[in-house]
C-alpha cells in the first residue's frame, strides 16, 4: 500500500462523514503498541514546517501507518483505497497536531474561520482550498479573487502577522483541508 501523497497536495472539503466513517478513522488513530506510539509521538515532536518541503518521508512513520491501516481493514472490510485514505488521513492528522501544539496562534485563526464566518463565507474558504491545493478530481482553478478571500480571511483573524507566521497558519489550514477532504473521500469508499 503506498501513501505517496505526493499530495502533500494540500487538500479540502467541507462535507461531513458520517458518525460510522468517524468511528471507523477512529480505528486508524488507536491501537499502537507502545513502541510504535513512541515513534509517532516522536514525529510530532520533531516535525518542522520546513519539513513539507522535503521529498523524503518519515518511512518509519508511514510503515506503522501502514500496518494499523492494514489492521483496521481487516476489521472493518476496507478497500486498498480505503486503507490508502485512511493512512493518509493519519499522517495528515499528526502533522496538524505538531503544527497546532507548536503554534497555537495559527489553531486560533483556524478555529475563528470555522466558528466565526457566515455559512457562506466559510463554504467558500473550504471550497477554494480545496480547489488551489490540487485535490484530485477538482476542476474549477480559483480566480485572483478567490486568493484574495483566502488572504483577507486569514488577515481578518490575524492581523498584522508576519509572512512567516502566514506560512504557519497556511501550513495548518492545508493540512485541515487535507484531512477534510480525505475524510469525505473516506466516507465515499
Amino acid at each position: 500500500m503506498k501513501y505517496f501523497w505526493a499530495s502533500l497536495a494540500l487538500a479540502g472539503s467541507a462535507l461531513p462523514a458520517s458518525v460510522q466513517v468517524a468511528d471507523q478513522l477512529d480505528c486508524i488513530a488507536t491501537g499502537y503498541s507502545a513502541e510504535q506510539k513512541a515513534v509517532l509521538d516522536a514525529y510530532v515532536a520533531a516535525f518542522e514546517i520546513s519539513d513539507m518541503d522535503i521529498k523524503d518521508r518519515p518511512l518509519e512513520v508511514l510503515a506503522i501507518i501502514d500496518e494499523r491501516a492494514l489492521e483496521c481493514a481487516s476489521e472493518y472490510g476496507w478497500s486498498e483505497e480505503a486503507s490508502e485514505a485512511a493512512g493518509l488521513y493519519q499522517f495528515s492528522d499528526l502533522t496538524a497536531d505538531s503544527i497546532a501544539q507548536k503554534h497555537p496562534e495559527a489553531k486560533v485563526v483556524l478555529d475563528k474561520i470555522d466558528t466565526e464566518l457566515p455559512d457562506a463565507e466559510r463554504e467558500r474558504f473550504w471550497s477554494i482550498m480545496t480547489s488551489a491545493t490540487g485535490a484530485a478530481g477538482t476542476e474549477f482553478q480559483p480566480t485572483n479573487a478567490d486568493f484574495m478571500f483566502i488572504g483577507t480571511t486569514i488577515l481578518r483573524f490575524s492581523p498584522g502577522i508576519s509572512e512567516d507566521e502566514q506560512n504557519i497558519v497556511g501550513s495548518l489550514i492545508g493540512m485541515e483541508a487535507l484531512l477534510r477532504h480525505t475524510e469525505a473521500t473516506f466516507s465515499e469508499l
